[in-house]
Protein backbone atom coordinates (compact mmCIF):
# COMPACT_ATOMS: atom_id res chain seq x y z
CA UNK A 1 0.00 0.00 0.00
CA UNK A 2 2.54 2.44 1.06
CA UNK A 3 4.10 1.88 -2.74
CA UNK A 4 1.17 2.14 -4.55
CA UNK A 5 0.08 5.62 -2.42
CA UNK A 6 3.56 7.03 -3.24
CA UNK A 7 3.17 6.36 -7.28
CA UNK A 8 -0.39 8.09 -6.85
CA UNK A 9 1.29 11.10 -5.49
CA UNK A 10 5.15 10.99 -7.31
CA UNK A 11 6.03 14.46 -8.89
CA UNK A 12 7.85 12.04 -11.46
CA UNK A 13 4.67 10.78 -13.05
CA UNK A 14 2.73 14.46 -12.97
CA UNK A 15 2.83 17.89 -14.53
CA UNK A 16 2.75 20.30 -11.85
CA UNK A 17 0.40 23.91 -12.87
CA UNK A 18 0.58 26.95 -10.71
CA UNK A 19 2.96 26.80 -7.72
CA UNK A 20 2.73 23.44 -6.17
CA UNK A 21 -0.31 22.52 -6.86
CA UNK A 22 -1.05 19.20 -8.43
CA UNK A 23 -3.67 19.40 -11.05
CA UNK A 24 -3.25 16.54 -13.42
CA UNK A 25 -2.10 12.95 -12.55
CA UNK A 26 -1.32 10.40 -16.27
CA UNK A 27 -0.66 6.94 -15.24
CA UNK A 28 -0.65 4.83 -18.49
CA UNK A 29 0.57 1.48 -19.16
CA UNK A 30 1.96 1.17 -15.04
CA UNK A 31 0.40 -2.16 -14.37
CA UNK A 32 -1.68 -0.41 -11.64
CA UNK A 33 -3.77 -3.04 -10.03
CA UNK A 34 -6.45 -3.11 -7.56
CA UNK A 35 -4.66 -1.86 -4.52
CA UNK A 36 -3.90 1.24 -6.44
CA UNK A 37 -7.75 1.70 -7.34
CA UNK A 38 -8.76 1.28 -3.54
CA UNK A 39 -6.16 3.50 -2.70
CA UNK A 40 -7.14 6.05 -5.35
CA UNK A 41 -10.97 5.93 -4.44
CA UNK A 42 -9.66 6.71 -0.77
CA UNK A 43 -7.26 9.86 -2.01
CA UNK A 44 -10.04 11.18 -4.52
CA UNK A 45 -13.03 11.38 -1.28
CA UNK A 46 -10.41 13.81 0.62
CA UNK A 47 -8.91 15.74 -2.73
CA UNK A 48 -10.00 19.21 -3.37
CA UNK A 49 -7.26 19.96 -6.25
CA UNK A 50 -6.77 17.36 -8.60
CA UNK A 51 -8.76 18.22 -11.75
CA UNK A 52 -7.59 15.50 -14.39
CA UNK A 53 -6.41 11.89 -13.48
CA UNK A 54 -6.03 9.44 -16.35
CA UNK A 55 -5.27 5.63 -15.26
CA UNK A 56 -5.87 4.50 -19.17
CA UNK A 57 -4.04 0.75 -20.39
CA UNK A 58 -3.72 -0.81 -16.28
CA UNK A 59 -5.29 -3.96 -15.41
CA UNK A 60 -7.50 -2.53 -12.83
CA UNK A 61 -10.38 -4.35 -12.00
CA UNK A 62 -13.88 -3.75 -13.36
CA UNK A 63 -15.39 -3.60 -10.34
CA UNK A 64 -12.78 -0.99 -9.06
CA UNK A 65 -14.13 1.59 -11.71
CA UNK A 66 -17.30 2.11 -10.23
CA UNK A 67 -16.15 2.59 -6.62
CA UNK A 68 -13.77 5.68 -8.41
CA UNK A 69 -17.13 6.98 -9.85
CA UNK A 70 -18.67 6.99 -6.67
CA UNK A 71 -16.28 9.51 -5.18
CA UNK A 72 -17.20 11.85 -7.84
CA UNK A 73 -20.49 12.04 -5.80
CA UNK A 74 -18.37 14.45 -3.18
CA UNK A 75 -15.18 15.26 -5.36
CA UNK A 76 -16.32 17.96 -7.50
CA UNK A 77 -12.96 19.39 -8.73
CA UNK A 78 -12.64 16.36 -10.56
CA UNK A 79 -13.17 17.72 -14.27
CA UNK A 80 -11.77 14.22 -16.35
CA UNK A 81 -11.51 10.54 -14.88
CA UNK A 82 -10.21 8.84 -17.56
CA UNK A 83 -9.57 4.63 -17.51
CA UNK A 84 -9.41 1.49 -19.74
CA UNK A 85 -12.46 -1.05 -19.70
CA UNK A 86 -11.40 -4.14 -21.53
CA UNK A 87 -13.20 -7.33 -22.91
CA UNK A 88 -16.91 -8.05 -21.32
CA UNK A 89 -17.04 -7.83 -17.59
CA UNK A 90 -20.03 -9.92 -16.35
CA UNK A 91 -23.34 -8.55 -17.04
CA UNK A 92 -23.91 -7.86 -13.09
CA UNK A 93 -21.05 -5.99 -13.00
CA UNK A 94 -21.75 -3.56 -15.96
CA UNK A 95 -25.13 -2.76 -14.13
CA UNK A 96 -23.50 -1.63 -11.06
CA UNK A 97 -20.93 0.05 -13.02
CA UNK A 98 -23.51 2.00 -15.01
CA UNK A 99 -25.56 3.02 -11.96
CA UNK A 100 -22.76 4.46 -10.34
CA UNK A 101 -22.46 6.56 -13.54
CA UNK A 102 -26.24 7.57 -13.06
CA UNK A 103 -26.57 8.17 -9.47
CA UNK A 104 -23.01 10.30 -10.00
CA UNK A 105 -23.94 12.53 -12.23
CA UNK A 106 -20.33 12.40 -13.50
CA UNK A 107 -21.51 11.70 -17.04
CA UNK A 108 -19.71 14.74 -18.19
CA UNK A 109 -16.33 13.94 -16.28
CA UNK A 110 -16.10 10.72 -17.94
CA UNK A 111 -13.29 9.64 -20.42
CA UNK A 112 -13.27 5.81 -21.24
CA UNK A 113 -11.83 3.67 -23.49
CA UNK A 114 -13.35 0.28 -24.51
CA UNK A 115 -11.03 -2.54 -26.26
CA UNK A 116 -13.23 -5.34 -27.80
CA UNK A 117 -16.42 -4.68 -25.52
CA UNK A 118 -19.69 -6.25 -25.92
CA UNK A 119 -21.68 -3.74 -28.22
CA UNK A 120 -24.50 -3.36 -25.71
CA UNK A 121 -21.85 -2.08 -23.35
CA UNK A 122 -20.02 0.62 -25.50
CA UNK A 123 -23.94 2.07 -26.90
CA UNK A 124 -24.30 2.65 -22.78
CA UNK A 125 -21.06 4.35 -22.27
CA UNK A 126 -21.70 6.44 -25.42
CA UNK A 127 -24.61 7.70 -23.63
CA UNK A 128 -23.55 8.01 -20.36
CA UNK A 129 -19.72 9.35 -21.00
CA UNK A 130 -18.34 12.60 -22.69
CA UNK A 131 -15.94 10.60 -24.04
CA UNK A 132 -16.37 7.20 -25.22
CA UNK A 133 -13.45 5.51 -27.29
CA UNK A 134 -13.59 2.14 -29.48
CA UNK A 135 -10.76 -0.31 -29.86
CA UNK A 136 -11.62 -3.24 -31.66
CA UNK A 137 -11.62 -5.29 -34.67
CA UNK A 138 -14.72 -6.03 -36.26
CA UNK A 139 -13.71 -8.84 -38.10
CA UNK A 140 -12.91 -10.97 -35.06
CA UNK A 141 -16.81 -9.93 -33.65
CA UNK A 142 -19.76 -11.91 -34.12
CA UNK A 143 -22.35 -10.00 -36.27
CA UNK A 144 -24.86 -10.27 -33.46
CA UNK A 145 -21.90 -7.68 -31.82
CA UNK A 146 -20.84 -5.75 -35.02
CA UNK A 147 -24.39 -4.49 -35.65
CA UNK A 148 -24.62 -2.70 -32.16
CA UNK A 149 -21.48 -1.21 -32.62
CA UNK A 150 -21.48 0.34 -35.83
CA UNK A 151 -25.24 1.22 -35.08
CA UNK A 152 -23.94 3.27 -32.19
CA UNK A 153 -21.34 5.29 -34.09
CA UNK A 154 -24.38 5.57 -37.11
CA UNK A 155 -27.06 7.42 -34.08
CA UNK A 156 -24.71 9.46 -31.80
CA UNK A 157 -23.27 12.09 -33.96
CA UNK A 158 -25.73 14.49 -33.09
CA UNK A 159 -24.88 14.56 -28.97
CA UNK A 160 -21.62 12.62 -28.64
CA UNK A 161 -18.29 11.67 -30.63
CA UNK A 162 -18.58 8.35 -31.68
CA UNK A 163 -16.62 7.99 -34.87
CA UNK A 164 -14.17 5.55 -37.01
CA UNK A 165 -10.98 6.78 -37.74
CA UNK A 166 -9.12 3.38 -39.15
CA UNK A 167 -11.03 1.74 -41.04
CA UNK A 168 -10.22 -1.56 -42.80
CA UNK A 169 -12.72 -3.59 -44.90
CA UNK A 170 -11.98 -7.27 -46.04
CA UNK A 171 -16.06 -8.22 -47.26
CA UNK A 172 -17.12 -10.47 -49.82
CA UNK A 173 -20.25 -8.41 -51.04
CA UNK A 174 -21.68 -7.79 -54.39
CA UNK A 175 -20.88 -5.00 -56.72
CA UNK A 176 -23.88 -3.38 -55.92
CA UNK A 177 -23.28 -3.54 -52.60
CA UNK A 178 -19.69 -2.29 -52.97
CA UNK A 179 -20.69 0.57 -55.20
CA UNK A 180 -23.03 1.74 -53.03
CA UNK A 181 -19.91 1.70 -49.81
CA UNK A 182 -17.81 3.39 -51.42
CA UNK A 183 -19.77 5.81 -52.29
CA UNK A 184 -20.70 6.68 -48.91
CA UNK A 185 -17.06 6.63 -47.53
CA UNK A 186 -16.84 9.28 -50.39
CA UNK A 187 -19.27 11.30 -48.06
CA UNK A 188 -17.74 10.35 -44.75
CA UNK A 189 -15.56 13.05 -42.26
CA UNK A 190 -14.02 10.82 -39.59
CA UNK A 191 -12.20 7.80 -40.78
CA UNK A 192 -8.38 8.85 -41.99
CA UNK A 193 -6.86 5.51 -42.47
CA UNK A 194 -8.80 3.19 -44.82
CA UNK A 195 -7.59 -0.06 -46.47
CA UNK A 196 -10.30 -1.99 -48.83
CA UNK A 197 -9.35 -5.51 -50.12
CA UNK A 198 -11.17 -8.91 -51.21
CA UNK A 199 -13.30 -6.08 -53.60
CA UNK A 200 -13.93 -6.94 -57.09
CA UNK A 201 -13.21 -3.70 -58.63
CA UNK A 202 -15.03 -3.73 -62.06
CA UNK A 203 -15.95 -0.18 -63.79
CA UNK A 204 -18.32 1.25 -61.81
CA UNK A 205 -16.49 0.50 -58.49
CA UNK A 206 -12.81 1.76 -59.98
CA UNK A 207 -14.96 5.48 -61.36
CA UNK A 208 -16.30 5.66 -57.95
CA UNK A 209 -13.00 4.69 -56.49
CA UNK A 210 -11.72 8.25 -58.34
CA UNK A 211 -14.46 10.48 -56.94
CA UNK A 212 -14.19 9.30 -53.66
CA UNK A 213 -10.22 10.29 -53.92
CA UNK A 214 -11.21 13.22 -55.43
CA UNK A 215 -13.71 14.63 -53.41
CA UNK A 216 -12.94 12.89 -49.98
CA UNK A 217 -9.96 15.52 -47.90
CA UNK A 218 -10.15 13.66 -44.97
CA UNK A 219 -8.80 10.36 -45.68
CA UNK A 220 -5.07 10.37 -45.37
CA UNK A 221 -4.10 7.11 -46.34
CA UNK A 222 -5.43 4.79 -48.59
CA UNK A 223 -4.40 1.22 -49.01
CA UNK A 224 -6.19 -0.93 -52.09
CA UNK A 225 -5.80 -4.38 -52.07
CA UNK A 226 -6.65 -5.69 -55.79
CA UNK A 227 -8.38 -9.60 -55.02
CA UNK A 228 -6.58 -12.33 -56.66
CA UNK A 229 -7.59 -14.23 -59.68
CA UNK A 230 -7.38 -14.10 -63.38
CA UNK A 231 -8.42 -10.80 -63.64
CA UNK A 232 -5.89 -8.95 -61.09
CA UNK A 233 -3.39 -6.97 -63.32
CA UNK A 234 -6.08 -6.01 -65.47
CA UNK A 235 -7.73 -4.58 -62.45
CA UNK A 236 -4.54 -2.72 -61.48
CA UNK A 237 -3.95 -1.33 -64.12
CA UNK A 238 -7.59 0.41 -64.31
CA UNK A 239 -7.40 1.25 -60.77
CA UNK A 240 -4.12 3.25 -61.08
CA UNK A 241 -4.97 4.75 -64.13
CA UNK A 242 -8.52 5.95 -62.33
CA UNK A 243 -6.41 7.22 -59.26
CA UNK A 244 -3.63 8.87 -61.38
CA UNK A 245 -6.57 11.18 -62.12
CA UNK A 246 -7.75 11.61 -59.32
CA UNK A 247 -5.46 11.95 -56.50
CA UNK A 248 -4.15 15.54 -58.35
CA UNK A 249 -6.99 17.29 -56.64
CA UNK A 250 -6.45 15.85 -53.23
CA UNK A 251 -4.10 17.78 -50.81
CA UNK A 252 -4.84 15.32 -48.03
CA UNK A 253 -3.75 11.81 -49.19
CA UNK A 254 0.04 10.86 -48.10
CA UNK A 255 -0.01 7.33 -48.46
CA UNK A 256 -1.71 5.26 -51.43
CA UNK A 257 -1.12 1.84 -51.89
CA UNK A 258 -2.36 -0.34 -54.68
CA UNK A 259 -1.62 -3.62 -53.95
CA UNK A 260 -1.24 -7.50 -55.50
CA UNK A 261 0.23 -10.45 -53.55
CA UNK A 262 1.35 -7.55 -50.87
CA UNK A 263 3.33 -5.69 -53.53
CA UNK A 264 2.53 -1.73 -54.22
CA UNK A 265 2.34 -1.46 -58.06
CA UNK A 266 0.76 2.43 -57.53
CA UNK A 267 4.15 3.57 -58.71
CA UNK A 268 2.87 6.19 -61.48
CA UNK A 269 5.40 9.52 -61.20
CA UNK A 270 2.04 11.47 -61.06
CA UNK A 271 1.44 9.52 -57.68
CA UNK A 272 4.27 9.84 -56.34
CA UNK A 273 4.73 13.13 -57.35
CA UNK A 274 1.11 14.33 -55.57
CA UNK A 275 2.35 12.41 -52.02
CA UNK A 276 5.57 14.29 -52.23
CA UNK A 277 3.56 17.44 -52.71
CA UNK A 278 1.13 16.90 -49.70
CA UNK A 279 3.79 15.23 -47.29
CA UNK A 280 5.23 18.51 -47.97
CA UNK A 281 2.40 20.37 -47.04
CA UNK A 282 1.80 18.57 -43.97
CA UNK A 283 5.50 19.64 -43.20
CA UNK A 284 4.78 23.04 -43.45
CA UNK A 285 1.66 22.74 -40.86
CA UNK A 286 4.02 20.87 -38.26
CA UNK A 287 6.67 24.09 -38.66
CA UNK A 288 3.43 25.88 -37.42
CA UNK A 289 2.95 23.62 -34.32
CA UNK A 290 7.02 24.15 -33.86
CA UNK A 291 6.10 27.99 -33.09
CA UNK A 292 6.37 29.14 -37.04
CA UNK A 293 4.70 32.33 -37.45
CA UNK A 294 4.82 32.27 -41.15
CA UNK A 295 1.77 32.71 -43.14
CA UNK A 296 2.09 29.88 -45.61
CA UNK A 297 2.90 27.59 -42.36
CA UNK A 298 -0.18 28.92 -40.70
CA UNK A 299 -2.35 28.54 -43.84
CA UNK A 300 -1.14 24.62 -44.07
CA UNK A 301 -1.88 24.25 -40.46
CA UNK A 302 -5.54 25.82 -40.97
CA UNK A 303 -6.03 23.08 -43.87
CA UNK A 304 -4.54 20.41 -41.77
CA UNK A 305 -5.35 20.62 -38.32
CA UNK A 306 -7.63 17.66 -37.95
CA UNK A 307 -5.50 15.37 -40.08
CA UNK A 308 -3.93 12.08 -39.26
CA UNK A 309 -0.75 12.97 -41.17
CA UNK A 310 -0.15 15.85 -39.13
CA UNK A 311 -0.56 13.83 -35.88
CA UNK A 312 1.51 11.63 -37.16
CA UNK A 313 4.77 13.90 -38.02
CA UNK A 314 4.17 16.16 -34.47
CA UNK A 315 4.50 12.59 -32.59
CA UNK A 316 7.77 11.68 -34.69
CA UNK A 317 9.28 15.38 -34.46
CA UNK A 318 8.92 15.54 -30.54
CA UNK A 319 8.91 11.80 -29.97
CA UNK A 320 5.64 12.29 -28.10
CA UNK A 321 2.59 10.04 -27.25
CA UNK A 322 -0.49 10.04 -29.74
CA UNK A 323 -2.80 12.33 -26.89
CA UNK A 324 0.70 14.39 -26.46
CA UNK A 325 0.46 15.82 -29.84
CA UNK A 326 -3.02 15.91 -30.01
CA UNK A 327 -2.99 18.61 -27.06
CA UNK A 328 0.28 19.95 -29.07
CA UNK A 329 -1.86 20.94 -32.09
CA UNK A 330 -4.73 22.14 -29.88
CA UNK A 331 -2.32 24.65 -28.52
CA UNK A 332 -1.30 25.60 -32.29
CA UNK A 333 -5.02 25.78 -32.84
CA UNK A 334 -5.39 28.07 -29.66
CA UNK A 335 -2.17 30.02 -31.14
CA UNK A 336 -3.28 30.65 -34.53
CA UNK A 337 -6.75 32.27 -33.54
CA UNK A 338 -5.42 34.41 -31.00
CA UNK A 339 -2.95 35.56 -33.64
CA UNK A 340 -4.81 35.84 -36.94
CA UNK A 341 -4.42 39.36 -38.01
CA UNK A 342 -0.64 38.85 -37.07
CA UNK A 343 -0.25 35.70 -39.39
CA UNK A 344 -2.53 37.56 -42.58
CA UNK A 345 -0.06 40.35 -42.58
CA UNK A 346 -2.38 43.23 -42.03
CA UNK A 347 -1.01 43.77 -38.68
CA UNK A 348 2.63 43.96 -37.32
CA UNK A 349 2.04 43.73 -33.51
CA UNK A 350 -1.34 44.24 -32.09
CA UNK A 351 -4.66 45.85 -33.13
CA UNK A 352 -4.83 49.66 -32.74
CA UNK A 353 -8.57 51.11 -33.63
CA UNK A 354 -9.70 54.32 -34.03
CA UNK A 355 -12.46 55.41 -31.01
CA UNK A 356 -16.04 54.63 -32.21
CA UNK A 357 -17.77 57.92 -32.65
CA UNK A 358 -20.76 56.31 -31.30
CA UNK A 359 -18.23 54.82 -28.10
CA UNK A 360 -19.14 51.32 -29.62
CA UNK A 361 -16.46 48.81 -28.35
CA UNK A 362 -13.59 48.42 -30.90
CA UNK A 363 -11.45 45.25 -31.88
CA UNK A 364 -8.99 46.53 -30.13
CA UNK A 365 -10.55 46.51 -26.95
CA UNK A 366 -11.68 42.57 -27.05
CA UNK A 367 -9.61 40.42 -24.43
CA UNK A 368 -7.18 37.97 -25.84
CA UNK A 369 -9.79 35.16 -25.23
CA UNK A 370 -12.86 36.97 -26.86
CA UNK A 371 -10.93 37.53 -30.25
CA UNK A 372 -9.20 34.02 -30.18
CA UNK A 373 -12.90 32.99 -30.30
CA UNK A 374 -13.94 35.10 -32.87
CA UNK A 375 -11.17 34.39 -35.30
CA UNK A 376 -11.81 30.76 -35.03
CA UNK A 377 -14.35 31.52 -37.79
CA UNK A 378 -12.25 33.30 -40.27
CA UNK A 379 -9.48 32.06 -42.76
CA UNK A 380 -6.09 33.10 -43.51
CA UNK A 381 -7.60 33.10 -46.91
CA UNK A 382 -10.35 35.17 -46.02
CA UNK A 383 -7.81 38.18 -46.33
CA UNK A 384 -5.53 38.30 -49.46
CA UNK A 385 -1.90 39.47 -48.66
CA UNK A 386 -0.81 42.68 -51.04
Amino acid sequence: MRDTQHALLSPTTCRYFGTGVLLGLTLSSCDLEETFATAAAAALVRDSRLRTLDVQHNPIPFSKYAAMIDTLKVNETIETLAFTVAGMPASNLTAKFFQAIHESNAASRLKISWVDPRGSDFAKGVDNCRTSLLLTSLSRRPLREVGPLLDTVKKSSNNFAATISDLKLSVDISEQDGLSLIRSLERNRSVRVLELSNFLFRKRAIRALGQLVQHNQCINELTISIQRGKHEWNQMKSVCRELKEAVLSNRALTVLNVEVANFNLANDFTIKDTLRRNMMYVNEASYFVKGSNDRGHATAFEALKKSYSLKKVVQWSFNLKAEQAMKKIEDAHRRYAANYFTLTGVVKDRVRCEPDPDGLATLEEFRVNVLAHLCNFLSINDVLPD
